[in-house]
């Protein structure tokens, strides 16, 4: 069975948690005098994050890609000096447009690597989004090119809005750009940010850098890691834990020629900051790694105890956060490559925990449909359906076999 499972609405869902609480990521472009910068701050709670570089194909462009040990793309740049991001916003009401086919969001054809590989410029950005109808009830994507074009795409009214860049700068945080009146913004890190551009004037790696460190975030969902890239030159500088005094430099096009790899960021640089090992003593976890060993150690029934004690005795303090999502997305990367057994372990585990998640069943569905198991899988889909799921479940394939 073919799942509809969209990863972007995994990104954007997870950073709609974090939005709620703490306001993530900010992301600016400048471009004059012939120079053209983005800079981003990535907040979020997991400081295990990861930079790949996937070099050109057949029909696809190389390209450098930012993220997390669960390897959903959060950002990038390409060959030519596309750049991608996106910024979480307020749940809207998102419909597929109609005439537009839908652009299938999957773990192995992610929206971002998907248009970084396809597409050279802005103006083939606004193609893309005129031919597909993409998923935008959560947040905006945010695109820049090496001629200094850059845009947002997020959902308004019934419709995909585009807004370009007006002025020499464009800022995006999380509130909807389409209505930003210059002078009434109620956002701090986005009114900050305009402050440190206005005052200096210029179009510089230093000025990027000062943006970026005067809109860094702490506490909870600090700023995994940064970084600027002038789009003309391909020179990436990359910053782990808003430390910005260490920076590692990349030359995109020379690292892309270096073949497929992965790096893990915080091991490139020699200092760990004091602030790091702070948030990772500290800070509330995901329990993914938990969860993974409870499940190995004694199945959904010691995995299900340790959650449930985690939950009691955290009322006052709380040591972790727990989503379905997070789980969602584990026992999807193990099905993907392969683990159908772990994988369907993860999400029995997540329809205990979460029970009232239709997606979570749906997945504990497409675990049985990979094992073999129609009939387990026919229940779960169907039980996905009485919680309200919107997604189309059932194959004729599975349905054939049911006869």
């Amino acid at each position: 069975m073919k799942s509809t499972r969209r990863a972007s609405v995994f990104v954007l869902v997870l950073s709609s948690f974090a939005w709620t609480a703490a306001s993530p990521c900010t992301i600016v472009t400048m471009a004059r005098d012939g120079r053209v910068l983005i800079g981003n701050n990535e907040d979020w709670t997991d400081p295990r994050s990861k930079v790949w570089f996937v070099p050109a194909s057949e029909g696809r462009y190389g390209r450098v890609l930012f993220g997390f040990e669960n390897r959903f793309i959060q950002g990038g740049i390409n060959e030519h000096g596309l750049f991608y991001d996106a910024n979480a916003l307020p749940p809207v009401d998102w419909k597929q447009a109609p005439g537009k086919p839908l652009f299938e969001d999957t773990f192995e054809k992610q929206t971002g690597d998907y248009i970084l590989a396809s597409c050279a410029t802005v103006a083939d950005v606004i193609e893309f989004f005129q031919e597909y109808s993409v998923w935008l009830g959560g947040g905006k994507f945010v695109f820049a090119d090496a001629s200094g074009e850059s845009i947002t795409v997020e959902w308004f009214q019934g419709s995909d809005r585009i807004t370009r860049r007006d002025g020499y700068y464009q800022i995006s945080t999380n509130i909807p750009q389409w209505n930003i009146v210059p002078g009434e913004v109620d956002d701090p890190r986005f009114t900050i940010a305009q402050k440190v551009i206005l005052s200096r004037g210029d179009v510089s790696l230093d000025t990027m850098r000062a943006v970026l460190a005067a809109t860094h975030q702490e506490w909870s969902f600090p700023t995994m890691y940064s970084y600027i890239c002038d789009l003309k030159s391909r020179v990436l500088y990359v910053y782990n834990f808003h430390n910005f005094e260490d920076v590692h430099v990349f030359d995109v096009r020379a690292e892309l020629a270096k073949g497929a790899h992965e790096l893990d960021l915080p091991a490139l640089f020699e200092v760990e900051p004091f602030a790091f090992a702070q948030h990772e003593r500290n800070a509330p976890k995901l329990g993914v790694v938990e969860i993974e060993q409870k499940l190995a150690e004694g199945g959904v029934e010691a995995a299900m105890i340790w959650y449930q004690s985690v939950k009691d005795g955290q009322r006052e303090l709380p040591n972790y956060m727990f989503f379905d999502a997070v789980y969602q997305q584990l026992g999807k990367d193990l099905l993907s490559r392969g683990g159908s057994q772990k994988a369907l372990d993860v999400f029995k585990f997540v329809c205990r925990a979460f029970p009232e998640s239709a997606d979570s069943w749906e997945l504990q569905g497409d675990a049985w449909f990979a094992i073999g198991d129609s009939v387990q899988a026919k229940a779960c889909y169907e039980h996905a359906v009485q919680l309200g799921s919107q997604s189309l479940f059932l194959s004729n394939e599975l349905m054939q076999s049911q006869k």
